[in-house]
């Protein structure tokens, strides 16, 4: 029998190859997700080991460029960078570009109650998404307590996108970091 990880491509945010598979505890009967060791990049839940391997393999084809990202311009950041409620969000993402002292951070899967998720906005406003990517302007400094994130000029952000699946907020989160790379 084939081991199916082996067929598990690289991260498409890092580029990382360290990725393992998770039960989510949150479901009662058996639900799986894949989760890059390195920047915590992961899937949605998925109800066997197959379809979450499958939709981590999925990529977004960029038709504009074939250019992978470069490590050396980029720092991945292993804390939430915006949103008030972001302790209580179950996903992020975070890339700082000190050449342009530009921060991106996606969160999303705001946790109401244990094994519950509900909308980062409401559905008056955009029929209530579950992920957020905002871009901030940042000075270049960063905090004095050493976690390594920089610090925002402002709590304003340049751009907010926001989605409605874990694949959309991942791939764009990758697009902010293309755009603002340039």
């Amino acid at each position: 029998m084939t081991n199916i990880i082996e067929k598990l491509l690289p991260c498409a945010h890092c580029g990382s190859s360290n990725v393992l598979y998770r039960a989510d505890a949150d479901h009662s009967d058996a639900w799986y997700f894949l989760e890059c060791q390195r920047c915590g990049l992961r899937t949605d839940v998925y109800s066997t080991k197959g379809k979450a391997c499958a939709a981590w393999n999925c990529r977004v084809e960029d038709t504009k460029s074939t250019t992978k990202i470069p490590t050396g311009e980029v720092v991945w950041l292993g804390h939430k960078n915006h949103f008030c409620l972001s302790d209580r969000c179950a996903y992020s993402l975070a890339t700082y570009l000190p050449n342009q002292k530009i921060l991106v951070s996606t969160v999303g899967e705001l946790v109401s109650e244990p094994g519950k998720w509900e909308p980062l906005s409401g559905a008056a406003v955009d029929g209530g998404t579950f992920y957020e990517t905002m871009v901030f302007r940042c000075t270049g400094e960063l905090a004095p307590c050493g976690c390594g994130c920089p610090i925002k000029e402002s709590h304003n952000e340049i751009v907010c996108k926001r989605y409605f699946t874990v694949q959309e907020a991942n791939a764009g989160h990758l697009e902010m970091i293309q755009k603002y790379l340039i």
